[in-house]
């Protein structure tokens, strides 16, 4: 990634689709040619999705 803005943004993105990364996360369908065929904004956006989604399974499991 060029800047921070580039970083924030892919963050941004990752919140705005939480409930379809949520979806992609749980259900493991993702596969290794669907992650190296994203463009680099996608691959950022997933990755920032799956950093948060990991933050929210650990919070969660702290309640439990």
């Amino acid at each position: 990634m060029d800047s921070e803005s580039d970083e924030e943004q892919a963050q941004a993105s990752a919140r705005r689709h939480h409930e379809f990364w949520t979806l992609v996360f749980t259900s493991g369908t993702m596969s290794y040619s669907e992650w190296a065929a994203m463009d680099l904004a996608e691959y950022c956006e997933a990755r920032e999705a799956w950093i948060i989604y990991q933050e929210e399974r650990k919070q969660q499991a702290g309640r439990s």
